[in-house]
């Protein structure tokens, strides 16, 4: 039932660096002793992230898609907000919309492929991203 597992032992140093001084934020840098090269390998990268359905990725929440939603039904509500508020809520490189509009909503999803019935209600803001629209999605709650 339980496998043994071998492992070759190797000798790893350990670099600290601070982010800018006086503040806490520190990385671990961890580098083989014997040749200096990264260790990263088997660890989370880019590429394991972007074949993830969801998160986590070791145990994603739901599968890979495509996904088929029957009889949602929608209650959104289009706020105007302010400006500065709405930049700030934004991440880079995203560009929020220009009229300063933030919808509310609210999904009842009552069958979804993969995902079962639930409920969704979050805050969603249009942006655009190299000039092209998108939705962000700042908040969302599910009831599962």
């Amino acid at each position: 039932m339980f496998k043994q597992l071998t492992t070759k032992i190797t000798t790893y140093s350990v670099v600290l660096k601070k982010s800018q001084p006086n503040l806490p934020n520190l990385w671990l840098q961890f580098r083989n002793a014997s040749n200096g090269k990264s260790t990263r390998k088997g660890l989370v990268t880019k590429e394991k992230i972007l074949k993830s359905p969801s998160t986590p990725i070791f145990s994603p929440s739901y599968p890979h898609g495509p996904y088929t939603f029957i009889n949602r039904e929608y209650f959104i509500i289009s706020y105007e907000t302010d400006p500065e508020a709405l930049r700030a809520a934004v991440p880079e490189p995203l560009e929020p919309n220009k009229d300063n509009i933030v919808l509310y909503e609210w999904i009842n999803m009552p069958d979804s492929t993969g995902f079962g019935a639930y409920t969704e209600s979050g805050t969603v803001i249009p942006c655009t991203y190299n000039g092209k629209p998108v939705n962000y999605t700042a908040q969302m709650f599910l009831d599962w």
